[in-house]
């Protein structure tokens, strides 16, 4: 056994020196190894694995998924998504904290997850009606849909609509007062009547659909 180890040594020093000797071959008479590309009448090919001899390393597998620095995580801990921009000022700028990537069927692919600094998801939706009754538009000219919020209803752009007279907005965010009060518990507010032609028509359902329960917060991978 000794000697059969030393001979796999030598054998293995000599492919490791010469890269072209790839084959092992065994003498006929004397039984004596040797490294060569082809082996000689007066030789036998030997399979390196009788020797114990390494054989060539296989190729390298596939890079695992990496993690994002944030995620979206809901009320029952249920991961929405990874962030892809946070405000960093909050207080002093306007509008979200943060949108998270949501990868659903329910909302028709990839979509953008708006929520505001206390874990709620946010949203706007245009209306033709004064009063917020019509199903509504949403910005559809975005690179990445944003789903639009308002109380449990989740609005995603579909088809662009084309020039759309505006006589109201519904919002999420009842701050800036309201005309009144939606069934949705959206904020409805009436505008200066206005024509839009970056609007989307749109397609609903709800974050209970989506499995999803406000409020959200943000955490590590």
């Amino acid at each position: 056994m000794r000697a059969l180890a030393g001979i796999a040594a030598t054998v293995w020093l000599a492919i490791a020196a010469d890269a072209h000797a790839v084959t092992l071959c065994r003498a006929k008479k004397g039984g004596a190894l040797f490294a060569r590309e082809t082996c000689r009448k007066n030789e036998t090919a030997v399979p390196a694995a009788q020797l114990g001899v390494p054989g060539t390393p296989g190729a390298s597998g596939a890079v695992g998924p990496s993690r994002a620095a944030l995620y979206l995580v809901d009320s029952a801990g249920v991961e929405v998504g990874p962030v892809v921009f946070v405000n960093p000022f909050p207080v002093l700028v306007a509008g979200p904290q943060a949108y998270a990537l949501v990868r659903a069927d329910a909302v028709g692919g990839a979509a953008l997850l708006t929520v505001a600094e206390l874990g709620e998801p946010v949203g706007d939706v245009f209306h033709t009606n004064a009063d917020c009754t019509d199903p509504g538009f949403v910005d559809g000219k975005t690179l990445t849909p944003l789903l639009q919020v308002i109380g449990d209803t989740v609005h995603r752009p579909v088809t662009t609509a084309g020039p759309v007279g505006i006589a109201a907005l519904e919002r999420s965010d009842p701050s800036q007062g309201c005309t009144s009060v939606t069934p949705r518990g959206g904020c409805c507010q009436q505008v200066t009547p206005h024509s839009r032609d970056d609007l989307s028509t749109v397609a609903t359902t709800s974050l209970a659909g989506l499995g999803f329960t406000p409020p959200f917060h943000l955490t590590g991978p």
